[in-house]
């Protein structure tokens, strides 16, 4: 028997206790530790969350011990309190009132906390919240995603609402919508009334019409009705009720992206074709005549799109496109469309990528293409917004391993500088032309934004003189850049306008390194630049390389070294482009 007992307390001692990294083994101990760890400044950090966590592991036990720190001096603590009360269980109606209190104090962590409660008075509080805020990607929009259904009705109202109804408003309510997706679907009927009803501000209208495109194929049953609107007042609808049938995903809005593609070609509207999946595979056959456009985007665009909307009529086209020397990309995208579309009869192209490709990343989808054909395996998306995924080829290189230390030593020693015709500090220095700064802000009147563009000098970062000029380059990262020849009086020629961080002479001719990595953007291209039959210079797409270059450098024998960001690089002097010796997939 006393064993047993003893037994007994050993146990109901560890399941009442909840331990953290520190060794505070309960619930008064940890209180004390987020007190004391609580760090400045608006972030959490990774030991924050850790206790944060811990603490959340007692559930409603902890709640007591919380809402006194809402009100702490501190106002860190204050902060982390609030941010542990924003996922635990437990709350409750009779925590309401000295949550909303927290919040009115100007707590920014404290609305998801409030919508776990989920009572009409805690949704009527988030929606006067939403009210004054009206941003989106905030703990307050996140709370509405929480809430889930239960606060859609309160949302539709705010179309109604005359005293608060704006465009900035319902925007965020559109942008709720979308995080809601199908979760929003109470929401389709009345907005469909709230557009149709000709008594209503046509802004207003307009915002219902976005919203229904926000939500997605729930909104399916809404495309009639937008199409006549759209027909009975062109001026006022025709751009929003088109953006809202490529939202919902309907195959309505094939033809709308078809009209589109053939007025502007964009790789933008490839990727939205894509995103229709099956239900756009209708425009199968309208895309296959854009794997051969001038345009390297719109070949990239086209052929990712096929394999996405599963026309396999297509592979033949494809399969064409894998002998590409000069885009990886574009081999890189048509092998995965290959491995979507089931091509079996493009294995044996397959098989010679996947064995001679010059870079990794595209032997390896080769390799997975092949495995997927095979066992009609289905490639599964990695990514949570559809756009991120369908330009996931640009960070393929992610896993590739940076080039061998001995390298590195030759690239660092840059021995180009100096050498006759490539410019020095002082001499870029004398040759500084003027440029463009396009920028996107409030507009003159204070409601809405403009692009603004302002005039700059700009002292190019690298140069090298020709026979009647000089061509000089600048990367400003996501203010752009430029690659320019300036004539010997002074008179400047904008090439192209990309990121341009070297220019070199090499036999075969004169090639200029660019590129840029910004937020999920990833691209590096080396130009060739040279004359035309009327002797003016030009700048023209030669190679696709690894990512954005991070640098670049001749060595001693001649060749280019460029490192990129997916990889690095030798351009040898005739003009072949490959990996860096002894260079691996991680």
């Amino acid at each position: 028997m006393l064993h047993s007992r003893v037994i007994l307390l050993i146990l109901m001692s560890l399941f009442s206790q909840q331990k953290d990294p520190s060794g505070s083994s309960d619930l008064n101990d940890l209180i004390r530790l987020l007190e004391r760890s609580a760090q400045p400044g608006k972030g959490i950090s990774a030991k924050e969350q850790e206790i944060a966590k811990n603490i959340q592991g007692f559930g409603s036990r902890a709640i007591p011990y919380l809402l006194p720190l809402l009100k702490h001096g501190n106002n860190d603590v204050r902060d982390l309190a609030s941010y542990t009360l924003q996922d635990i269980d437990g709350l409750n109606k009779e925590h309401l009132d000295e949550l909303i209190e927290s919040r009115r104090r100007g707590d920014g962590w404290i609305p998801p906390a409030i919508a776990r409660i989920g009572t009409p008075k805690a949704i009527e509080f988030l929606i006067g919240e939403l009210k004054k805020e009206k941003k989106k990607h905030t703990q307050l929009t996140y709370s509405f995603k929480l809430l889930g259904d239960k606060g859609v009705p309160y949302l539709v109202k705010l179309y109604r609402d005359s005293a608060y109804a704006d465009e900035e408003l319902l925007g965020t309510v559109n942008f709720i919508f979308g995080e809601l997706k199908d979760k929003a679907e109470s929401a389709v009927d009345p907005l469909i009334e709230i557009a149709s009803d000709e008594d209503i501000d046509p802004k207003i209208r307009t915002c219902a019409v976005r919203g229904l495109g926000h939500i997605g194929l729930k909104a399916q049953h809404a495309v009639p009705v937008l199409q006549k609107l759209a027909q009975k007042d062109p001026d006022v609808f025709n751009r929003a009720v088109d953006a809202a049938i490529i939202e919902i995903g309907s195959p309505d809005a094939v033809s709308v992206l078809l009209k589109r593609l053939d007025q502007h070609p964009d790789i933008l509207v490839f990727r939205d074709i894509a995103q229709l999946r099956e239900e756009g595979k209708s425009a199968g056959s309208t895309l296959v005549p854009y794997l051969g456009h001038k345009e390297w985007d719109i070949k990239i665009g086209a052929a990712r799109a096929i394999g996405y909307i599963g026309y396999t009529s297509a592979s033949p086209d494809l399969i064409k496109l894998l002998d590409n020397e000069e885009d990886w990309r574009l081999v890189y995208v048509s092998v995965e469309s290959l491995g979507r579309l089931q091509a079996k009869e493009a294995i044996p192209s397959l098989v010679k990528v996947s064995r001679s490709h010059w870079y990794p990343p595209v032997r390896k989808a080769a390799i997975k293409a092949i495995d997927a054909i095979n066992n009609k395996a289905r490639y599964e998306s990695q990514h949570d917004h559809f756009p991120f995924e369908f330009f996931a080829y640009q960070h393929a290189g992610k896993d590739v391993e940076p080039a061998p230390m001995r390298e590195k030593e030759e690239r660092e020693s840059k021995p180009h500088v100096g050498r006759e015709g490539y410019l020095d500090a002082r001499e870029l220095q004398e040759l500084a032309y003027t440029v463009e700064i396009h920028s996107i802000g409030p507009s003159d009147k204070g409601r809405g934004k403009k692009e603004h563009v302002t005039k700059r000098t700009q002292v190019p970062k690298v140069g090298i003189k020709v026979k009647d000029g000089y061509l000089v380059g600048s990367s400003r990262g996501e203010w752009g850049g430029e690659l320019v020849f300036i004539d010997s009086k002074g008179n400047q020629d904008t090439l192209a306008k990309t990121n341009t961080k070297g220019i070199y002479k090499m036999p075969f001719g004169i090639i200029a390194i660019t590129g840029l990595a910004h937020l999920h953007s990833n691209r590096g291209l080396a130009y060739e630049v040279s004359k035309d039959d009327n002797g003016k210079w030009r700048a023209t797409k030669w190679k696709a390389l690894p990512g954005a270059p991070t640098s670049s450098a001749l060595l001693e024998n001649g060749n280019l070294l460029v490192d990129c960001r997916g990889g690095s690089v030798v351009i040898s002097t005739d003009g072949k482009i490959e990996m860096v010796r002894n260079m691996k997939m991680k």
